[in-house]
């Protein structure tokens, strides 16, 4: 017979999507499997890897023994589980959602969807999980704990149905950068230390992921030890309307950003831009765009104009804590362009930028997090230097970014992330390198 899991006691997640599910217990599941088999071994080291706290490993045993022709429910309720476990809410929520023609498990399953559904901060559809769970189940044990879950999110509830569950990050780092000129490569780069400041949150005004109005903030300030005429400085303040419908999340909102260089007020944006993203397979699809007039200071007046921009992403599983991501962006700008005396530069491109992810689980403490990007940016019209018209500006980019992050408590982790960036044009003098390292501490709520 194969072991079921007991509890999810132990189980990952956010401190708001989790909120009061310490308490409960995963009901017992007891299913009697077909004689010793390949699979069946897979599926029971796959529980003692789960039972040892070995997420990752657990899935993968599931997996395997999926791949060797197991398709039982206990097998299906299990991978739900640790899918669960790992933060995978896409995978468990189609785990649990297969035993929902189960006549003995599609109440349970139900519940668990709830439960997804509260770690994806959906409590609308959460209620109605539950709602059915505590309408139609027959076991007593199951309607009692859909009734605690409905209580509790009752008593969780904030007057003028504003949500309570918000969640954000705020670090501290610091972190040398080679060439903060961007010079070229003809020229002697000058590098500087510099420390940063970084903080981003997000949160529901009313309603929630299903159908609710989204609040968010960022700030960040870089500032350099021997170049205070490149300290940077961004804020930006968004509102957004999120809206499921027929296995999409949409989100349609408005953004406005201001940017500050060297203390000097340097352009502000107001973006319109929408996203639609869903599931796809056991990972997700994402298409987005926008929009952003942006209107710079009379020291940047050149940056003045508009800017659209079109991309879409997918970004998939390859194995238990091994995920990559692959993705397209077109932008298009449209400036005032700099004109000087007898020169003339544009800096309105059209810009294809693809990139890739790949982001791996060292342990149950240590992250990696590898992206690489190829940009290539085509300027409109031909650049004039000392009355000599010349040809338009075409530059190609490389950028490889890798960052680590190692857990010290439960909101709080130690990060180093190191960029290097390499341009080239058919300018020899904008061609140049960039080389950047950055350690700091982040908190998270």
């Amino acid at each position: 017979m194969g072991r079921p899991f007991l509890s999810i006691a132990r189980c990952g997640g956010s401190k708001a999507a989790l909120r009061g599910l310490l308490a409960l217990a995963w009901l017992t599941l007891a299913l009697p499997l077909a004689a010793e088999t390949d699979p069946e071994v897979l599926m029971n080291q796959g529980i003692d890897a789960h039972e040892a706290g070995a997420t990752d490993q657990a899935i993968g045993f599931f997996e395997q023994a999926r791949e060797a022709g197991l398709n039982s429910d206990a097998l299906h309720y299990n991978m739900g589980v640790a899918y669960y476990r790992a933060g995978r809410l896409a995978p468990a929520a189609q785990s649990f959602e297969r035993l929902l023609a189960s006549a003995q498990l599609a109440h349970l399953a139900r519940y668990n969807l709830g439960l997804v559904a509260l770690a994806e901060n959906a409590p609308g559809r959460a209620r109605e999980h539950f709602q059915q769970v505590l309408n139609e189940a027959g076991q007593d044990r199951l309607r009692t704990l859909a009734g605690r879950q409905l209580e509790r999110m009752e008593g969780d509830k904030p007057s003028l149905a504003v949500a309570a569950d918000w969640q954000g990050a705020l670090s501290l780092a610091a972190g040398f950068e080679d060439n903060v000129e961007l010079a070229s490569d003809r020229a002697l780069a000058q590098g500087d230390a510099f420390g940063e400041l970084f903080g981003v949150g997000s949160g529901y005004l009313a309603g929630d992921a299903d159908a609710g109005w989204l609040l968010s903030g960022l700030f960040i300030h870089r500032q350099f030890r021997r170049s205070p005429q490149i300290r940077q400085s961004q804020m930006r303040a968004g509102l957004a309307r999120d809206q499921r419908a027929g296995g999409w999340l949409l989100r349609l909102g408005v953004e406005v950003d201001h940017a500050r260089l060297g203390g000097d007020p340097q352009d502000s944006q107001f973006r319109l831009q929408g996203r639609a993203q869903r599931p796809l397979g056991a990972g997700r699809w994402q298409v987005q765009a926008s929009a952003t007039p942006n209107n710079a200071s009379s020291r940047f007046g050149e940056y003045d104009g508009q800017q659209w921009v079109a991309g879409t992403a997918v970004s998939f599983p390859l194995r238990p804590g091994m995920a990559v991501g692959l993705g397209y962006r077109y932008e298009a700008n449209r400036r005032e362009d700099l004109q000087w005396e007898q020169d003339f530069f544009s800096i309105s491109p059209r810009r294809h930028r693809l990139q890739t992810r790949f982001d791996l689980s060292l342990g149950q403490h240590l992250q990696l997090f590898n992206t690489l990007e190829y940009r290539l940016s085509q300027f409109r019209d031909r650049e004039q230097r000392e009355g000599e018209t010349l040809s338009a500006r075409r530059e190609q980019q490389w950028r490889l970014q890798s960052r680590l992050e190692r857990s010290l408590a439960q909101d709080t982790l130690l990060f180093i992330s190191a960029q290097w960036e390499r341009n080239q044009a058919n300018f020899r003098d904008r061609d140049y390198r960039r080389l950047e390292a950055l350690v700091g501490l982040e908190w998270r709520y």
